[in-house]
């Protein structure tokens, strides 16, 4: 593989994963406080209409965002593949240890996006009143746990560039 193809690779790598990482905090610690500081309040009658209309603009705020995140993970999945099988051949054995738990914790953070999606999020959305807390914390904790999942791939990738044996690793 040449070096410009490398390059591109890694790059495009690169930037699906920082979009990743980057929409994961930016929805967690900026958007949804946002959207349920505007729809809730302390007093009896809530400003915009409570809980609600507090699901109804989560769900239409997050209305297709799924296939951009599917997207995000297979372009980093497809990539980082063909990165590994260009350079699995001529690495050390600690470099393939850590590629081993960047692949776990990739295939975990799917697992847990599936979840999120087609189990988590439709109950979220038609949570109660009642439910609406209990739920936001569970989600809460998902985006946690999936923030934390993305950083440390993104350490892992890190910590692999010092045991590579590609010219092109200190990028």
């Amino acid at each position: 593989m040449s070096n410009s193809v490398h390059f591109c690779l890694v790059t495009v790598h690169l930037l699906a994963g920082a979009a990743w990482f980057g929409a994961l905090v930016y929805r967690t610690f900026f958007v949804d406080p946002r959207i349920w500081a505007f729809f809730t309040s302390d007093s009896p009658q809530p400003p915009h209409g409570g809980v609600v209309s507090y699901n109804k603009v989560s769900l239409d705020f997050a209305h297709g965002m799924r296939y951009v995140v599917m997207f995000a993970l297979a372009t980093l999945g497809l990539t980082g593949g063909i990165l590994v099988g260009y350079q699995w051949p001529s690495s050390s054995g600690t470099w393939q240890g850590l590629m081993w738990a960047k692949t776990a914790l990739f295939t975990i953070g799917c697992g847990i996006f599936a979840y999120i999606s087609w189990r988590y999020w439709p109950k979220r959305v038609f949570a109660s009143d009642d439910e609406i807390q209990r739920s936001r914390g569970i989600g809460f904790i998902l985006s946690l746990l999936m923030i934390s999942i993305a950083l440390l791939g993104s350490i892992l990738g890190i910590a692999m560039r010092f045991f590579s044996s590609e010219p092109m690793a200190t990028l």
